[in-house]
Formats: structure tokens, sequence, C-alpha cells
């Protein structure tokens, strides 16, 4: 089902959180008038405008009837931007990435995480636009929304039957506590791993060390069925449930399924909508017949498909062409793949390494099948890369791959006839349709039997070549693809303007823009610019936009008409900004010193690649010698390809990524390559006073750049995060913070000064003059100005120290919470001071204060975001260090206080070395990136993991808690603090430790993938 991983990650402050802040402090009033407006169009309209689309894109109205695009780790809302070609590529549904709320965040994440996805905290939709990279409720109702213009099913992916862990068998701290707390809400058995040979243990035990939620818990079905009826409240259409032959039914006496399904349909009645369900079982169900759980939903034939694919990828025509299911379900509640997300990103990589042309031929073979569902998994970059929300891979609207959705669709409900002859795999649907699957190859004539087709001519909707069915026998040219797909289709009437997205925005640079409109079986087409006049126009049309058009400004362009076919109205808008801010890509050239720096920058792949200039690509300029920033403006139409720098056309050494790795993906915004290979959004400073430093301009003494509330001479969302603080009065901004915060001029900082600044960050006119530099006044008197002060103090006696290794689970932040009244109280970031330690400096008159550790890497320090703490604590300067000792009650930590010397001033990264520190050199047998951790014992029940950071060039140290005197030294899997002992590489045999001999030199490799070393003094 998934790959089980703990970690936890830090959170990234993105362009995504202008959504969050947006709808935080509610905007302006235009803006919610507009989202009500909406509404009342969508209340109204929403039936004539799905019927109308649906029938133009030959969509089906029931998901089983049609087929699926499953959109993982694609962020909704760039799900609604490709909806206009979702529904020309004939897909009645897109499946998305799990929605609740994971136990960490997923912004900034790479899809090497995708498994957090499938550990939960809850039941519940994200609001916080910075805690997830997929999206929130409100992207969730927009994405719902435009997708009933187009006739187009949402369908989400649920996880019911477990939550997330913290680390082994225990609850992840970001569970409620109404769930974490109520033993009843979990399986006794739930922490033990699943006896595949028992169902009890299938639906009672634990997958992978995830805890078990009792699924017969009538408060946990109350929770899934609330979260399902706030999911339809959002406008979705269907769900698919993970793990579901994990969740018992009724024979079992677990009433989970009616219960739940039984209430959000009752709810999406009063939608007027039948929601469609599927769950996945893999294999089979361990007892219970699938009849019991085709009773409430489709259920996916892994095995059918995966068969399948196998048969294709063997060349074995005779194995693709499988009609029977293995599953035992009927085909109408059968959901088949060519591929699914576990078999393509899980550890086993069973299609990882299945190439994409024969993924397009096992999908012609499942997706060609009669009353079947199938469900096109859309790759991710590479077997684990790329961010989590973009979109990696296109091979989804492959032209192969539309024309067998389009197929599926029109000739639903018709009868089926699977053979096979040599190479080639068919299937017959009525007696007007066949696809054809050449498993061994590419183009190839072809002459096989006709078991149902009727004698005449027919049209490869793939390559166009006209097949021929006479006397018994079908012929004709298979094309390149190795798939054709063979029937006369009825046209499909169809609107369209190039470039540009129905429902979307087009961005343009130019000067003006010409656009061509095309009209298929429309009568009667028509365009407006802007809500003018309507004019009469013709496939092929050519128009001008943006002629004496201010740059930052939009035009609106509506095509309407009618389908000559359904009499149906059809009523398409675009959406074109000209602008003079594009999409850039950065290389800092100070990280690498390449001698010339290239970018092959590219999109699609095979024949649908295309490429700004062949290999190498452009020569990046050299922004600045300051800086050594390079960069290259991209042309139109490639903000969202991908990547690949090289110093030149022999580059093989200096290129990133690698040959054969696919290139970074731009995703659509400004991005900078840096310092450890790291791929990032960046916006360049919007000031250009002074072109030399394009990260720090020069402002003039005695002035200030509007918008700049944090007085760094840089607009950008940092501004707006600590203006939001500032008007709940959680951060005090200096005097001159508060001149350029006050954007609009009215005296005050409000939401509307935030709003006019992220207007201008994504592309709005810039009516205020966000950006600019204005002169003075600044006061001389306030210490604040220009700048802050240090946010890290010098450490003097109030400095406050904690030691976490007895509870370190992860990538850990924590801060302290002091106060002298209840009115008078401060939140302090702690920091980092070396393994398991970290500090903070105590306001002068506090004595009293709790430690706490947070939820997220960024500094949002309120209740609402504590995990865990201590009790109520008292803080004195001879006893500054508190060391945790365990777990206590209602979710705190217990510790001792002792103290702790000062931190040598020269290295305030290294942390003081104590008695028990301990150290391992290992040059010896370092092999690339590194990851090492100790276990330390007392008993078999008394043991810890402690992560080793490093300490130079192949040294690394950690803290052996006190009494631990047995220790292993390990050579871990992964980057992440995933400790345990399934996931070592290399260990060393069972030592003894003592301060005295504190250095643990690693001399090279024993036997059974051991490390040899001798202990020493440090």
């Amino acid at each position: 089902m998934f790959l089980n991983k703990n970690t936890f990650g830090r959170k990234a402050l993105s362009v995504m959180l202008a959504a969050a802040m947006i709808s935080s402090v509610g905007v302006t009033t235009a803006v919610s008038a507009a989202a009500a407006k909406t509404t009342e169009v969508k209340s109204e309209a929403t039936t004539a405008t799905v019927t109308s689309n649906a029938n133009q894109y030959g969509l089906k109205d029931n998901v089983q009837d049609g087929v699926i695009l499953h959109a993982w780790q694609w962020s909704l809302n760039n799900i609604k931007a490709k909806l206009p070609q979702i529904a020309e590529a004939g897909y009645t549904a897109v499946q998305t990435t799990v929605l609740q709320k994971a136990k960490e965040g997923t912004a900034g994440k790479t899809n090497e995480v995708w498994w957090l996805f499938y550990q939960p905290a809850s039941f519940e939709l994200v609001t916080d636009s910075s805690y997830t990279a997929i999206g929130t409720k409100a992207d969730l109702e927009a994405l719902c929304a435009e997708a009933d213009k187009y006739g187009i099913k949402i369908i989400v992916d649920v996880v019911a039957n477990h939550l997330g862990n913290n680390r082994g068998y225990d609850l992840s701290p970001a569970i409620p506590d109404d769930i974490r707390n109520d033993s009843s809400c979990w399986h006794s058995e739930g922490f033990t791993d699943i006896n595949y040979g028992n169902r009890y243990s299938i639906t009672h035990g634990s997958m992978s060390g995830l805890p078990d939620l009792n699924t017969e818990s009538t408060k946990i079905q109350g929770y899934v069925s609330n979260y399902l009826k706030s999911c339809i409240d959002a406008g979705v259409d269907g769900f698919r449930f993970d793990a579901a032959k994990h969740i018992g039914v009724p024979s079992e006496g677990s009433q989970f399924w009616p219960t739940v399904l039984g209430a959000a349909t009752e709810h999406a009645k009063t939608k007027g909508v039948t929601p469609y369900y599927y769950g996945e079982i893999l294999d089979g169900t361990g007892g219970p017949a699938i009849s019991e759980y085709t009773t409430y939903m489709s259920v996916t034939d892994n095995t059918t498909g995966n068969n399948i694919r196998h048969a294709v990828n063997g060349g074995n025509a005779a194995g693709a062409a499988k009609s029977t299911y293995d599953k035992g379900a009927a085909p109408n509640k059968t959901v088949l793949w060519a591929e699914s997300h576990d078999t393509y990103s899980n550890d086993n990589k069973e299609s990882t390494y299945v190439s994409d042309s024969n993924i397009n031929k096992t999908w012609a073979m499942v997706a060609s099948r009669n009353n079947a569902t199938a469900l096109y998994f859309a790759r991710t970059q590479g077997y684990r890369g790329g961010s989590i929300g973009s979109i990696c891979s296109t091979q989804c609207f492959n032209k192969e791959v539309v024309e067998v959705n389009k197929f599926h669709n029109y000739f639903a409900g018709q009868s089926e006839y699977l053979s096979s002859s040599g190479s080639i795999a068919y299937n017959e649907r009525g007696t007007e349709g066949v696809v054809l699957v050449n498993v061994s190859g590419g183009s190839q004539q072809v002459s096989v039997k006709a078991n149902k087709m009727k004698d005449g001519t027919y049209k490869d909707q793939v390559s166009g070549s006209t097949f021929t069915v006479s006397g018994g026998t079908i012929s004709g040219q298979i094309g390149s693809t190795g798939i054709a797909v063979v029937y006369n289709a009825v046209p499909q009437a169809g609107m369209s303007a190039t470039p540009g997205t129905s429902g979307g925005t087009y961005k343009y640079k130019s000067d003006t823009l010409t656009v061509t409109l095309n009209a298929t079986n429309v009568s009667n087409a028509k365009y407006s610019i802007d809500g003018g006049a309507a004019t009469s126009f013709t496939d092929g049309t050519k128009i001008t936009l943006g002629s004496g058009k201010a740059y930052e400004t939009s035009q609106t362009l509506t095509l309407t008409g009618t389908n000559t076919t359904t009499n149906a109205s059809i009523n398409q808008t675009y959406t074109y900004y000209k602008t003079n801010q594009g999409t850039t890509i950065y290389f800092d050239n100070s990280a690498y010193n390449w001698s010339k720096v290239y970018a092959y920058i590219y999109t699609g792949e095979g024949t649908t690649a295309t490429e700004v200039a062949a290999w190498p690509g452009v020569q990046l300029t050299n922004k600045s010698s300051k800086s050594g920033y390079y960069y290259y403006d991209l042309p139109e139409g490639f903000d969202s390809a991908s990547v690949i720098f090289s110093d030149g056309v022999d580059g093989t050494s200096n290129r990133y990524p690698a040959d054969m790795e696919p290139g970074l993906a731009i995703g659509g915004s400004s991005k900078l390559f840096t310092s450890g290979n790291t791929w990032k959004d960046y916006s360049e400073t919007i000031i250009t006073t002074d072109p030399t430093d394009p990260t720090t301009p020069s402002v003039p003494t005695g002035s200030y750049v509007k918008g700049d509330a944090t007085c760094d001479n840089k607009v950008g969302m940092k501004d707006c995060a600590v203006m939001q603080k500032s008007i709940i009065g959680s951060m005090d901004l200096s005097s001159t913070g508060k001149l350029a915060a006050d954007v609009d001029g009215d005296g005050e900082i409000g939401t509307t000064d935030v709003v006019i600044i992220m207007k201008y960050l994504v592309g709005f006119a810039n009516t205020f003059g966000v950006g600019t530099v204005v002169s003075g006044p600044i006061d001389p008197t306030d210490p604040d100005d220009p700048t802050d002060p240090p946010t890290n103090p010098p450490v003097g006696n109030n400095t406050v120290y904690l030691n976490d290794a007895a509870i370190h689970s992860g990538t850990e932040r924590y801060a302290i919470y002091v106060w002298k009244s209840e009115s008078d109280n401060k939140w302090v970031d702690m920091t980092s001071a070396g393994a398991n330690l970290y500090q903070a400096t105590v306001p002068d008159g506090y004595t009293n204060i709790i430690f706490c550790r947070m939820n997220g890497a960024t500094s949002d320090n309120s209740w609402t975001n504590v995990w865990n703490q201590t009790a109520d604590l008292t803080f004195n300067s001879a006893q500054n260090l508190y060391t945790a000792t365990g777990w206590g009650s209602e979710n705190k930590f217990n510790g001792n206080w002792g103290s702790v010397g000062p931190i040598d001033p020269i290295d305030p990264t290294n942390p003081p070395v104590g008695n028990n520190t301990v150290y391992l050199n290992a040059s010896a047998i370092n092999a690339g990136d590194e990851r090492y951790a100790i276990y330390v014992w007392k008993s078999d029940s008394d043991n810890k993991w402690i992560d080793m950071t490093s300490a130079g060039s192949g040294l690394y140290q950690a803290t052996v808690p006190d009494g631990y005197t047995n220790i292993i030294f390990c050579r871990m899997n992964g980057g992440t603090s995933d400790n345990a002992w399934t996931n070592v590489w290399n260990q060393t045999a069972d030592l003894t430790f003592n301060s005295s001999q504190s250095l643990y030199t690693a001399t090279g490799w024993g036997s059974n993938g051991m490390f040899n070393g001798n202990w020493s003094a440090k």
C-alpha cells in the first residue's frame, strides 16, 4: 500500500502563503462579493453548464463508465489549471492526493516523502496553505466549482484505516487529543504487525508500524463521516478508500461501510449528487468474499492490471489480451490500471522502470474494456524526485492515451472481444471499433481476424491511417506508438483560443499577442473582448490582443457558439495578462565556479518534446560579478518547462541533474539553483538601485523601500508575514518598518496593505508604488533603524539550554514561554546549539518558564502550535540546563535542571563538549552522502537511538545519555532521522563506551557488513 517512513520536515514559506494570508485576513469587500457572486451563478447554472460541456467533451455522467486521471501529487491549483486539457483528453474524473492534514507539513518537500500523505493526523481539510503543498479547503472548493463547468468529477483519496505514527508504534503528537488520548479509538492489536494469513490481524493489526484505528468505533465512524461530508460540501463527487480491505465488513461485526457511506450518500443527496466510491483492495481480502465490499463500492483489481503490464513489457500478446478479472468482482465494480502510485514509487519498483511507451500500451488494453473503469497514474519526476505539487509528466495527454480515453467513452456499454495474433493484442468493441497494440514494437502492418467488426473502412484516430475490415480480416498500419485506435468517431464540437487556457490566465511579455480562434462543429461562433460587441469568426481566425494596452493589465476573451450535434450552448472565457515580469531561472555560480553556464530547457518527452535551443541550450548571462548569479528570462510557453544546467557541449561532471536523469521542474515560477544542488523559488528584489547586487540592493541613507516592513531593502512574502503579526499584535515593527508597511498611505497598517503587496508580488498592477525608494524621514533615535537588531543576541547569564536527547524524534523546533503574570508573557524561539541541544535567552526578570516543542519549522509561536511541553518550571541562571528524561502525563515531558558552561563564541554551532560526547571518525569507510546514528542500551527493554551530527570532515558526534555504556555505531539508509534496525546499512559489533575513550576510529570492513575500529581519547 505504501512505504512507511518516519520523519519530521520543515515548513517552507512560499508564494502559496499568499492564499493563506488572503484567507486569514479577509482581503477586501470586493473580493468577498466576487466570491459570493460566483457561488450564486454556480447554483443557478450548474446543471446546464455541466451538461453542455460534458456533451462537448464526450465525458460520462457516471465515473464507472468513464476513465480516471490520477493526478497524484499535483497541487489542486495545478489540476484546476489543467481542467480544459483534462476534459479534452477524455477523463471523466480526476483523483487527487490525500487531502487530510498530514502528520507534518508537506510544503516545500519533494516526492521523496510521498508516503507522508498516507500518514494523516486527522480527519480535516487543511486551511493553512503554508502547511500543504497540495492545497487547502478553499483550493478544493475552487477546483470543484471549475471542474463542474467541464463535467469533470473530483475524487478524493481518503485514509480511514489508520493515522500517522511518531516513531515506531507510538502515536503522532499531531493527532487531536480527542482521538489520540482515547483508547477506544484504537485497535489494541493495532500496535503489532499484520499476519496476512489471518483476517482478524488484517483488520486489527498495524501496517508497517502505523497505529490502527478502531473502525468499529462509532466515534471514529463519526469522524470519517463528517470528513466525507465536508468534502462533499466543497463539491467533491467521489472517494477512493486507501487500504479498504483492512477495514472489516458487516459479517465480521463491523458497520463501518454501511454507516459511513450511508451517511455520506444521504448528505450528498441534499446537494443533488450521488457519490462514487471505490476501495483499494490489493490481491485478495484474506477472508470475506469480494462481494461484501462491492455491495458498497467498486474495488481495485491490481493483479489483472499488473499482469497485463508484465505481459506487454515481456512482449506476450496473448497475456496482454487477458479477458478475465482476477479479483472476481463484476466488471462494473472493477477499477483497473496500467500502474499505480504504489507500483511506481514503492521500494519494490514494480513499474518504475517500465517505459512510458509500454505503460501506454498497457493503458490501451485496460482502458478499452467494457464496464470496468481505469485509472491513469500521472508519473512523478523519476522514482523519487520533483517538488510535491508540481506536474512532472504529461504522458497522460499523449495522443494515443487521449484517443483510447475517447474510445472508452464512445463505446460505453457495447460488447468487447479480446484476442491476439502474433505480437498484436486487440480488443474489439461493438461491431465498429477496435484497439490494437503491438507489444513488440512500434509501427507494423497488421492483418488479424475480425471476430466482431463489420466490413468497412475505418480511421486510426492516433496516426490518421486507414484500416479496412473485409472477409473477416482487420488490415492496416499501426503507427509509431504501437497503438491503433480504430473507429469512425462522430465529431465532437469544440472551441478554443491558442495560446491560452479556457478558464485560466495566459501571461505574455510582448507588446501584442496573436491568438488563433478555432471552432469545430460549432455554429454561430462569436468572440468578444472585455465584454464588448460580439464578432463572428470561423475556424482559424487570428486576432491581436495587447495593442495599446499598458503592461500589468489583462484582457478577457469570450467565445460563444452552439454545438451543431446537440444544440447545446458553448461559452468559454480566456484571460490574457500583459506583463514585463516573466519567469526567470537563476544559477548561483558563486557556489560552483563553472567557466560558463548553460541551461537546456525543454517541455514534454519523446515526440512531444520542445526545446528552447539544442543541447547544451542557452548560455546564461552573468547578472553580477559580485554575486555570481547567472540568469535567463524564459520565453513564452516555457514557464513550466524542465531545465538541465551544464558548462557546455561536453559537460559531464559539471552538469546537473546527471546524465539520463530528468531535468529540474520550473513549475511556473522563477527559480534559483544554488549550493547543495538546491532548486528553490526565487524572486529577485524589486529594487534595482544597485545593479551590482540583486539580492541586497542599496537604498540611500535616510530612505526606505515602500512595502519593506522588515527593512532589508527587499519586498517579499516575509514582509507580508511580519505585517500580519504586527496587525494581530504579536510583533512590533520598527518606526521605518511602519512607514514602509503603510503602502496605501492612510496612516495605518492593515490588511489592505498586506493584500496590495501580495497582489504586486504575483503580478497585479502596482498602483501604490510598492518597491520604490521613498526619502525618509527615519527616526535617528530609534535603534531599530534602518535594520532590526540581530535575532540571536549574545549569550549571557540569561541563556537557558534544553537537552532533548531522551525525547528527540526527528527535526525538532523548540520555544520557551516565559511570564511574570498572565498579562506579562513572551514567546522566545530556541536555536540549535549542537546535537540535541537548544538555547534561548530569557528576558530579564522572567523566572517562570515552560519548554515547548512546536508544530512546524517557522516561528509560529502560540499555544495552538504546541505539540508537547513541560510543566511550569522556574529558571535561574545557576541552573540553566534542562535535560529531558522522558514522557510524563498529559503529553508533557519530564526532566532535570543542571548547569552548562558558556558556548565558545568563536564557534557557536559547536555545543559544549561534555563527558558524554562520543565521536566517530568514519573517514576510512565513507563512500558518499553518509548518515550515522548510535544505538545505546542498558537492557533489551531500555534502549535508545540517537542521530550523530557532522563535526567536520569524516567526523561525527552524539551525546550518550547518562548510564548507557553499551553502544553500536550504525551507518543508516537515507538522509532523514529514520532510525530502526531495518534502516541500518552497516554497523559495528557491540561496543562499550566510557568518557575517557570517546573517539572511535573506523579502520575498515570486517565480516557480515560490519566495520571495525579502535577507541582512543578525543
